[in-house]
């Protein structure tokens, strides 16, 4: 298949019912230690063995990858890793195999401008819900199936672009490998990740624990965009089952390099950096500047007398407390996944709130430019995963049901809306009213079981995006559901200009993104996310620190 003009491409899938070359497959698997055409031989014929099992095995004999064996010579050692063939295989017989039965052997996935992914028919992408986050579910035998996830990131410059492809290599461990894929800078990281799930604070019992699963992360610096493709395998996948995901994206299409040398260089500069800061530290100091206060800057209002009681739970139940004041700070609302209180005086006293039924608990809370008070939280119900969001435009005493900021229906591809974190502009109203802002672990199911209600995350886990939503009218709507980026644990506040400024963890990195306005389209914005600082875990158990010796840790 001949590229387009303007184009490259590493190597193309096949096309329908053609079988693939043999120099293909060998081009397809990932490079590794040299084998002798022996031990090439040898590996091979295993596969063939192995093949067996496969819908394809006829495909791979036709192409004589087989039997005989005949493949291009490269002196006496061939550049292949053991096992890696498998995989670079099993795309493209898959592609073979079903073109034969009448269906179609790929479909094409548009990552940015010019930059495509052929598919095969294996490959199952899901219905887009939130704009930049493409899913897609790769469905092989033997038990190495994989969930993937793509996202983009615009850089101000291709220099940016390339920085973060180090960035992203200090995210943790396993093996990570700087090359080029379609004549662009790139990185590879194969490692070993435990499973996402949903904390179910409120609950007493501990939690079930996740497996550990294998993953993979390919990040291409192509001119001054980031892509990035996540994919973690089913719990009885070997680490065999990411050379298949390694080996497909790098049959990715985009336009070419116009400087093709500068992409060597760029890649032999990040090996070395990676080699002497592996784990990111910074050398810099960190670029702040304190100016104080006027003296007249900051008023204070000072009370005297006894703390004032605001709630009586304890335990899990009074965990997650949240807090909202109005701007002259005589109205103030706390809740908690024991409830909601509010105070009109200055907080010398509380009573308890009216609030809608929040059966999953996670409130949050936050105050709009009209004065009023927005509470939010999860809710399960017989239809879906919901995170509704209520109003209150008095003192806080009683909240109405307003909207929802994210709703998953128990039909079709179920997921989760976990730990949304609510904020409000609290300058910058529109002509239909307050701008408020909900940010949450978009949980996807884990394929491989069955799902039948919102629980079952708690039990089987699943796969969380950092998602934003925005309602510029009062919460009666949201829309602009955007993927924050490649990670987990979104917090969120606004800058008195009006732009939505996002954190979030990817690995052991603590990363920022900016969007505009809801009025503006929450649009990321150029030049991010950025590395705020880098991280090591905890270890637990620590004393008071709740669920510290399951999933949750400080940095939830």
């Amino acid at each position: 298949m001949v590229p387009a003009s303007g184009t490259t491409t590493s190597r193309a899938i096949p096309e329908p019912g053609k079988a693939p070359p043999n120099e293909m497959l060998i081009e397809l698997a990932l490079q590794g230690q040299d084998l002798t055409r022996k031990a090439f031989s040898r590996d091979l014929n295993l596969l063939c063995a192995r093949l067996e099992h496969f819908s394809c095995v006829r495909y791979a004999l036709r192409s004589q990858c087989c039997r005989p064996l005949r493949i291009r010579q490269r002196g006496e050692a061939m550049r292949l890793p053991a096992g890696l063939a498998v995989t670079a295989l099993l795309i493209v017989c898959s592609v073979s195999a079903k073109s034969q039965e009448g269906m179609p052997p790929t479909r094409k996935l548009t990552i940015a401008p010019k930059v495509t992914l052929q598919l095969p028919s294996n490959f199952t992408r899901l219905a887009s819900k939130t704009k930049g986050l493409d899913e897609i579910l790769v469905h092989l035998p033997q038990k190495q199936s994989a969930y993937m996830k793509v996202t983009t990131e615009k850089r101000r410059n291709a220099e940016e672009a390339a920085r973060r492809l180090l960035e992203v290599a200090q995210e943790g461990g396993g093996k990570r490998t700087f090359l080029e894929i379609c004549g662009w800078p790139a990185l590879e990281r194969q490692y070993r990740v435990k499973l996402a799930q949903v904390m179910a604070e409120r609950s007493k019992e501990p939690l079930p624990v996740t497996p550990v699963v294998e993953a993979a992360t390919i990040a291409v610096a192509q001119g001054d965009t980031l892509i990035r493709f996540e994919a973690e395998l089913q719990p009885e996948a070997t680490a065999e089952g990411t050379a298949l995901i390694f080996a497909l994206v790098r049959t990715i299409s985009c336009p070419a390099n116009p400087n093709p040398d500068s992409a060597k260089a760029t890649v032999e500069r990040l090996k070395k950096e990676f080699t002497q800061n592996p784990a990111g530290t910074s050398t810099l100091p960190l670029p702040l500047s304190i100016r104080p206060l006027a003296s007249d800057a900051l008023i204070e209002r000072r009370q005297t007398g006894s703390l004032a009681s605001v709630q009586t739970s304890s335990g899990p139940a009074s965990s997650e407390i949240q807090i909202a004041a109005s701007g002259d700070g005589k109205t103030v609302v706390v809740g908690s996944n024991g409830g909601t209180s509010f105070s009109s005086n200055y907080g010398d006293s509380f009573g308890a709130s009216v609030t809608p039924a929040f059966s999953g608990g996670d409130p949050t809370l936050a105050t709009g430019a009209s004065g009023r008070f927005y509470l939010g939280g999860i809710n399960v119900t017989a239809a879906g995963c919901a995170s509704p969001v209520a109003v209150n435009t008095g003192n806080g005493a009683a909240f109405a049901l307003a909207g929802n900021a994210a709703f998953c229906p128990i039909t079709g591809s179920l997921c989760f809306p976990d730990q949304p974190q609510m904020a409000a502009d609290g300058k910058n109203s529109t002509a239909t009213g307050d701008q408020l802002y909900v940010v949450w672990r978009d949980m996807a199911k884990a394929w491989w079981k069955s799902y039948s209600r919102c629980s079952d995350f708690i039990a089987l886990g699943g796969f969380p995006s950092p998602t934003i939503s925005c309602s510029s009218n009062n919460a009666t709507s949201f829309g602009h559901q955007t993927v924050v980026g490649s990670g987990d644990i979104g917090r969120i506040t606004i800058g008195s200009d009006g732009f939505v400024y996002v954190t979030y963890v990817s690995g052991s990195n603590v990363m920022l993104n900016k969007f505009s306005s809801c009025a503006n389209g929450l649009n990321s914005q150029p030049g991010f996310p950025v590395k705020v600082a880098s991280f090591s875990g905890i270890p637990c158990p620590i004393s008071g620190l709740y669920f510290c010796f399951q999933a949750a840790t400080a940095r939830s």
